[in-house]
């Protein structure tokens, strides 16, 4: 009974030091994951405004031109725009896109992120352009109707290549007119929810060019974005002044850098790999202590026949290894068990899993390494007092 529970102990031990070690290397993977975006030096904010006092579209979006205005004069301010969503952040909303020359059909529409954006977005969080052109301040209502697109969506709709200069009909076209509108450029993906979700087909809009519905599908709500060469905490103050100078009645809410969202986008994943290693250590050490008590009350146990061994010409080496071997023995079985049992519990996270298979080998051989070295450790002490048994007085005592 004693064996069995050292052996249930080493096993529930390795499965959880299996299930800390996925977690913490799939955390390791999420601290280098490419963002797409930087997200040091930013902050952002969330307005909306009220319809009641902004129901034409031409002074929602005069509203936000100025508010940006202002804000990219303040000082300290690099760049500053404004987007219906802003990575990590809330709103936003998707589109279906039909590139030209397929049929004006649902089964042709590419389902994609939309971001409405005012020029200096991309700059504001230096996102990579890949080709092409950002949009200007000469892309306004009137003018050639244009979009950007990320690079999953360029993959999906032009496979062939040869991105710019192409047109798609989105958010106002219809079979009699699509509307067209040219991508103008190809900016890198960004992981916008986070870096524990891939990215997704994305194509922005300049805020000048949008339909006037597409201020009722966000609810008039954009996130304000600037950057800033020292603590971006530090232009809170700024971008709520920018906004109160535009109009005092209009709040500014959901205030964060980019480093706290993205500090609480990881919060889920750090939780877990806390909680799964403190198992894990308890478990551990609870198997060592229980591996040498096992041991210890075995030495006292057999201290009549390590006697005997001892007079019939066997070393304290030969004792040791008596010993030793006897513990490991336990410990081997219950690694054994445990491996089998990490094999399945693992696949339960493996959602929670970046960039590591939930039987990822590395982890699965150092959590071993480390059982049979804390095996060997809580092993050792009851060895070394077995070899040093005095043959006569355990033969007297017998």
């Amino acid at each position: 009974m004693r064996g069995g529970l050292v052996i249930a102990e080493v096993a529930l031990a390795v499965t959880l030091l299996v299930g800390a070690g996925v977690l913490i290397r799939s955390a390791i993977h999420l601290q280098q994951v490419d963002l797409g975006f930087d997200p040091s030096g930013v902050l952002s904010a969330r307005i909306a405004l009220p319809s009641a006092q902004y129901e034409r579209p031409i002074i929602v979006q005069g509203a936000y031109e100025r508010i940006v205005d202002e804000l990219g004069r303040a000082p300290g301010v690099e760049v500053a725009a404004a987007s219906s969503q802003a990575p990590l952040g809330p709103g936003g909303g998707s589109n279906g896109l039909i590139p030209e020359g397929n049929p004006v059909a649902i089964e042709s529409a590419i389902d994609s992120r939309l971001r409405i954006i005012t020029p200096g977005y991309f700059e504001s969080l230096r996102i990579p352009l890949r080709m092409g052109r950002t949009f200007t301040d000469a892309d306004i209502a009137g003018a050639a109707r244009v979009m950007i697109v990320n690079e999953s969506l360029a993959r999906l709709a032009f496979p062939e290549g040869n991105v710019v200069g192409k047109r798609m009909m989105c958010c106002e076209g219809d079979p009699n007119d699509p509307r067209f509108k040219t991508i103008v450029g190809v900016v890198a993906d960004t992981r916008w929810r986070g870096p524990g979700v891939d990215p997704s087909p994305e194509f922005y809009l300049p805020m000048s060019q949008i339909p006037a519905q597409a201020w009722d599908w966000i609810d008039r709500s954009m996130s304000v974005i600037a950057r800033t060469n020292g603590d971006p905490a530090t232009l809170a103050v700024a971008m709520r002044a920018a906004v109160a100078n535009v109009d005092p009645t209009v709040p500014v809410y959901d205030i964060a850098t980019m480093e706290e969202r993205l500090g609480r986008s990881l919060a889920q994943s750090r939780f877990n790999t806390f909680l799964l290693t403190m198992l894990g250590t308890i478990g551990l050490v609870l198997a060592a202590v229980g591996l040498y008590g096992v041991l210890a009350f075995l030495v006292v146990q057999r201290s009549h026949e390590i006697g005997v061994r001892m007079a019939l010409g066997a070393t304290a080496r030969n004792v040791v290894v008596l010993i030793t071997g006897q513990g490991l023995r336990l410990v081997l079985a219950g690694i054994v068990l445990g491996v089998g049992m990490a094999v399945v519990t693992t696949r339960l996270l493996r959602e929670l899993l970046v960039g590591v298979t939930p039987t990822d080998p590395a982890t699965f051989v150092t959590v071993v390494i480390v059982l049979l070295g804390s095996a060997m450790l809580a092993s050792i002490i009851p060895a070394h007092r077995a070899a040093r048994v005095d043959p006569t007085r355990a033969l007297r005592a017998s």
